[in-house]
């Protein structure tokens, strides 16, 4: 009778800690956060921070609330097509707050948008598929932690991509600011801009 209680005892211990953890008897944890997961991580080979000017026709002209900017990263360059991601957001961004895109993947590429428009992401993976994950990329959230109001400032964000299998990437990035040239078009409503 004493075995047959310890044996009950074991079992019901083992079924909360199941329903607790996630984690199987004999088998592997499945937590709700995929914190048993690998995580993914990126090591940019260049981080590039662009001002894109609302102004155009001159140079390094005042920061204004209609400018641009772009996050560029770029994985290992010795491969044939090198994974990038870029991070593209408004002047008027928030700041310090974790902003949720809406994705869309098709093969080994995806793009995201937030709902208000202020970011804009793309990813591209390169010649070496599986340098993020190999599979899909499910979804992200940006949060901006550094806008800068002058050149040499660091734009800032951190990206947290999670992948089909569950698998995230976690990790800030930031680049000093250079401003951009916009050259002025004679084509009404459009400009160009050279770096």
């Amino acid at each position: 009778m004493k075995t047959l209680t310890l044996v009950a005892l074991a079992v019901a211990t083992a079924s909360l800690a199941s329903l607790t953890t996630g984690c199987l008897i004999g088998g592997g944890c499945e937590t709700a956060d995929n914190s048993y997961r690998t995580p993914v991580t990126f090591d940019a080979s260049t981080t590039l921070a662009f001002r894109t000017p609302s102004t155009c026709g001159v140079m390094n002209p005042a920061y204004t609330a209609s400018d641009t900017f772009a996050l560029e990263l770029t994985g290992d360059r010795t491969v044939a097509v090198p994974t990038t991601l870029t991070v593209d957001v408004t002047a008027t961004v928030a700041v310090n707050q974790a902003v949720p895109l809406n994705v869309t993947a098709t093969g080994n590429a995806a793009t995201g948008t937030s709902d208000d428009g202020t970011i804009q992401f793309s990813f591209s993976a390169g010649s070496d598929a599986a340098a993020l994950d190999a599979t899909p990329l499910d979804s992200v959230m940006v949060t901006v932690t550094a806008l800068p109001d002058a050149d040499g400032q660091p734009l800032a964000a951190e990206l947290h991509l999670t992948f089909q299998d569950g698998r995230a990437l976690d990790q800030t990035y930031m680049a000093p600011v250079q401003s951009a040239f916009v050259q002025c078009s004679t084509v009404s409503g459009s400009s160009s801009w050279v770096r």
